[in-house]
C-alpha cells in the first residue's frame, strides 16, 4: 500500500504543508477503490476476513496514486474525466464476477 512519502514523490510535493490532506486523499482513494471493486483492500494476508478481500497489488497501488493525484490537483471530480476512465480501466480485472 502506498504511504505519504510515495504519494508526495508522485505528486512532486517537497513540503509538509499538505501532509494531512495527502494522507486523507490516500485513505479516500483506497476506500474508492474498494467501493468500485466491491472488495476490501488489504495490505497482507493477516488482515483477510473474507474470501473476497483483495491483497493489494502494484496495479491497485498505481490506480490509487492516480486517484490521489487527481484529488490533489483538482479538488473535485468530473464525471467525464480521463483520469477516472483510466482508474476504472486499471481496476476492471479485480472486480467481482457479476458486478
Amino acid at each position: 500500500m502506498i504511504n505519504k512519502q510515495m504519494a508526495k514523490k508522485h505528486l512532486n510535493v517537497d513540503h509538509d504543508l499538505d501532509d494531512d490532506l495527502i494522507e486523507f486523499y490516500i485513505l479516500a482513494s483506497y476506500e474508492r477503490v474498494g467501493l468500485h471493486l466491491d472488495r476490501r483492500i488489504i495490505a497482507d494476508e493477516g488482515e483477510r476476513t473474507a474470501d473476497g478481500d483483495l491483497l493489494v497489488t502494484s496495479l491497485v497501488d498505481a490506480s490509487t496514486l492516480k486517484l490521489v493525484a487527481h484529488f490533489y490537483a483538482n479538488r473535485e471530480i468530473a464525471a467525464n474525466d480521463k483520469v477516472l476512465a483510466e482508474f476504472y480501466e486499471m481496476l476492471q480485472p479485480y472486480r467481482k464476477m457479476g458486478i
